[in-house]
């Protein structure tokens, strides 16, 4: 079994969870029924390129709300079509920046374009179109480009905030239950523990954020000598 987390950029929080019970079956339907149980509106939902479909996006625009979503070759003919048109036509805006952590230094350009004119008309929820282009080194890997697509205006201007800020679901959630957590280690592999204990760590997590803790490491420093404010938190 998998959990599915629906996960806040700005606030670092996991807004809800849904249980795959197969771990062979698709993540597709399983967001699908995630969105349709959530009563949330007024939102930007940003997504990989496996959750590049028609019935997603339409419920996210349907529910009041949109998408930034990545774009790859598995859809042949939408690739293409953003592809040509980026290569072809000057970008509205560019938004240019450099990035430097432990592991990588990079430097991104975020070119925003409007709809191609042969774009397929099932995907009638699009605003803009947007091409990514990364340099530089993560290991012995090189960047390179990407593609998106987007509900929103071209002249919106958190596109590109929304794009960098997708990957925080790796670095404030994945990251931190794999590594700090030690859900990797942990010996609980068959039944319905793997599940429970990996819900609880989401718990943990989301309540400290909730209480001014960003750092899951300072949280459990100062928390472990303070019983009475781990208490208030039930209070």
């Amino acid at each position: 079994m998998n959990v599915v987390s629906l996960f806040s950029h700005e606030k670092g929080l996991v807004l809800g969870v849904k249980v795959m019970e197969n771990k062979k079956r698709s993540e597709i339907p399983t967001v699908q029924k995630l969105l349709e149980s959530l009563d949330l509106e007024g939102l930007v939902f940003t997504f990989d390129a496996l959750h590049c479909q028609k019935k997603t996006l339409d419920m996210i625009v349907e529910s009041g709300n949109d998408y930034v979503v990545k774009v790859k070759r598995n859809q042949k003919n939408l690739y293409k079509a953003i592809e040509e048109h980026t290569k072809e036509e000057e970008p509205l805006k560019t938004d240019e920046d450099s990035e430097k952590t432990r592991e990588r230094e990079s430097e991104r350009k975020v070119e925003i374009f409007s709809l191609p004119s042969n774009l397929d008309p099932k995907w009638n929820s699009v605003g803009c179109v947007i091409k990514v282009e990364r340099q530089g080194m993560r290991g012995d890997k090189l960047y390179h480009t990407g593609y998106y697509m987007s509900s929103l205006s071209p002249n919106n201007p958190k596109l590109a905030n929304l794009i960098r800020g997708h990957w925080q679901i790796e670095n404030r959630l994945h990251w931190v239950k794999d590594v700090i957590q030690l859900e990797d280690k942990s010996p609980q592999k068959a039944g319905f523990a793997p599940i429970n204990l990996s819900l609880f760590r989401t718990w943990v997590l989301t309540l400290v954020r909730l209480y001014g803790y960003d750092s899951l490491t300072e949280a459990i420093s100062h928390l472990s000598y303070n019983i009475r404010y781990i208490l208030s938190f039930c209070t």
